[in-house]
């Protein structure tokens, strides 16, 4: 991931140790451990946000319809914008996420109104458009870049 070397610093910065995880856990949607004095090891996923985008895809389930990142092994989702890295909780996104998600039912229409569920035609994936500015105000921490 190109941007590692950017939240790798950040980390450095604050004291902490990221390094790529085994394998197994990048298959299960963990592609980072974080380690620090005074800290227990957690495990990341890192999500890329679009440059100049206000809203990122959540993915529920993946394209063969089982659980996606968003149920995965990390401790912390970490959303990477332009400006800063928002770290969530992944327990607190999963709450967010099913408190404020329009319907359970999946739409294979027009892709891109905020909590609606939809899915790309051919597959199984169940995917929620959720503001950026809306998972600043669930976060655990904002690092500025």
């Amino acid at each position: 991931m190109k941007d590692f070397g950017v939240f790798s610093e950040a980390c450095r910065k604050k004291g902490l140790i990221l390094r790529e995880s085994a394998y197994t856990l990048k298959r299960n949607y963990s592609n980072f451990t974080l380690e620090g004095k005074n800290r227990k090891k957690s495990y990341i996923y890192l999500k890329k946000v679009q440059t100049n985008k206000s809203f990122v895809w959540v993915e529920v389930k993946n394209k063969a319809g089982k659980p996606g990142w968003l149920f995965g092994s990390s401790d912390f989702l970490v959303f990477d914008t332009k400006s800063s890295f928002v770290l969530v909780l992944k327990e607190k996104m999963i709450k967010f996420i099913m408190k404020n998600l329009d319907s359970p039912q999946v739409s294979s229409g027009k892709r891109g109104l905020p909590y609606g569920s939809s899915r790309r035609e051919g597959t199984n994936e169940q995917t929620v458009l959720v503001p950026i500015e809306d998972i600043k105000k669930i976060s655990y921490e904002i690092w500025s870049k």
